[in-house]
């Protein structure tokens, strides 16, 4: 995905630093290898950077080399696939999956943690020593403010130099949620706050956040407002916050009808024709007329079961919110597809979608994941749904997923070679993967190629893809061109 900072890169104060020398090892064998960087004297002007020409050969391995006076960098393929937002350490070697703790000169490079807040309350200032983080050891490390204003965004950056954020939209007090150092958007809070606790985990990248939000009663329009150019949309967990807008009646009413709301947090996402304005009740809302509040917190609905399908009303003009229960999902027309570094994130052209069941469950087998990274996307027939939790994954476990489409799922000890079967039920949004041995299990004459697509179907003659070739029973992914 392409890197975009110019919201950040406008105020981003320089960080004055050495210059380091860093090196990186092309694991992935990228076509050609690009660097990007900012905070220095020598940023790059513009995604995706310049390429790297300078290599070094150290031990038979080849080596590119690149020195900067840049705090943080993203090694990447011409745009293409990337590394994460990394802070350039001297003579650290990196590769696809970010640092490799290796000194170039031999030996491990041990790095203390820090980590500070940074924002557009303090011009994006990631060494800005009066939002520092207290550690408090076990990788725990804390930071109360007396309050954020509505209009705030925030970071949390470690050693001034790796940005993490969270894009699904904004945090709700008392929730833990997962930050990324990929995406463009910073983290926000559901409105103004105060007495505002933050607790990040840096083993697993979490940040919980805990305030008090300042709400109030929306003031009725003045007479005669104009609402074209008004919309409407209700946004959460059920869409990855990314509703479609619905167009504001003149009378200032407006209605999103078979919302899949389910569950999950949700708020209302009003644009008047010059900024955003959020609307809802922090807990739990009953089917029935509900009185919002402007910045008031994101809502779930009482008694809501994952499927069911709502219609949800507004009237700006009173402030009242009317959901209305219309019946449950056809999970007949939704498709599941495992897409992640196996099959070119679904540009394969062997990809396809297995069709969920009326029960909402659906079973993709035999996929060739080995140790790549990858992510659910479900199709509910009108758009893409992602789903993922992060986590290196067990066989024969069953695994929540949530909407943070920022994270890539692995598999907890697996190889090369490691194909699985995948069972998503939708209705309780739960992954199970189960072991497969199909195709080491074929016996073919010793030295024979015998070849898979990535579902595990036998192909008789591969062409321009992505295969498993087996040989004498070992497994290998391979490229066909």
């Amino acid at each position: 995905m392409k890197k975009l900072y110019f919201f950040l890169m406008a105020m981003l104060v320089a960080v004055t630093a050495n210059a380091a020398t860093v090196y990186f090892q092309n694991t992935d064998n990228w076509a050609s290898v690009y660097f990007y960087s900012w905070g220095g004297a020598d940023a790059t002007p513009g995604w995706p950077g310049s390429v790297v020409t300078t290599t070094v050969e150290k031990d038979g391995v080849t080596y590119y080399k690149v020195t900067t006076e840049c705090p943080s960098g993203i090694f990447n393929n011409n745009g293409g696939k990337q590394t994460s937002d990394l802070q350039m350490v001297d003579n650290m070697i990196y590769n696809a999956n970010g640092s490799t703790g290796t000194s170039f000169e031999g030996g491990t490079i041990e790095i203390t943690k820090s980590f500070t807040l940074a924002g557009n309350f303090n011009s994006y200032n990631g060494n800005d020593a009066s939002y520092a983080f207290t550690d408090k050891g076990n990788d725990i490390y804390t930071l109360h403010l007396a309050s954020l204003t509505a209009t705030n965004d925030f970071a949390v950056v470690e050693n001034g130099a790796v940005w993490y954020k969270y894009a699904a939209g904004p945090m709700a007090s008392g929730q833990t949620y997962t930050l990324s150092t990929s995406g463009m958007d910073n983290c926000k809070l559901t409105g103004a706050a105060t007495n505002i606790d933050f607790e990040f985990n840096a083993s697993n990248n979490t940040l919980k956040v805990t305030y008090t939000t300042e709400g109030g009663e929306i003031d009725p329009p003045t007479p005669g407002t104009d609402f074209t150019g008004w919309y409407f949309n209700v946004q959460g967990e059920f869409n990855n916050w990314q509703a479609s807008g619905v167009t504001f009646n003149a009378d200032g009413t407006a209605a999103a009808n078979n919302l899949a709301i389910g569950t999950g947090l949700f708020n209302i996402k009003i644009w008047n024709g010059k900024e955003d304005l959020f609307y809802g009740v922090a807990g739990e809302v009953s089917v029935g007329e509900v009185q919002l509040i402007e910045n008031g917190g994101e809502m779930t609905i009482a008694g809501a079961t994952e499927g069911g399908l709502y219609n949800v009303a507004f009237d700006y003009n009173t402030g009242i919110m009317t959901l209305t229960k219309v019946g449950a999902i056809d999970y007949t027309t939704w498709y599941l597809n495992v897409v992640g570094d196996f099959n070119e994130w679904g540009m394969a052209a062997d990809f396809q979608g297995v069709q969920f069941n009326e029960e909402g469950v659906a079973i993709a087998e035999n996929l060739a994941i080995g140790t790549d990274s990858f992510k659910v996307k479900l199709y509910d027939g009108a758009g893409d749904i992602w789903r993922s939790n992060g986590e290196a994954l067990a066989f024969n476990t069953e695994y929540v997923l949530t909407g943070n489409s920022d994270t890539n799922m692995t598999i907890d000890g697996a190889t090369a070679d490691t194909c699985v079967s995948l069972k998503y039920d939708a209705k309780t949004n739960t992954l199970t993967l189960t072991n497969t041995t199909a195709v080491e299990e074929v016996e073919v004459a010793e030295g024979e190629a015998v070849y898979y697509n990535l579902q595990g179907v036998q192909v008789a003659n591969p062409e321009n893809g992505i295969y498993v070739k087996v040989v004498d029973g070992k497994a290998t992914k391979v490229v066909v061109k």
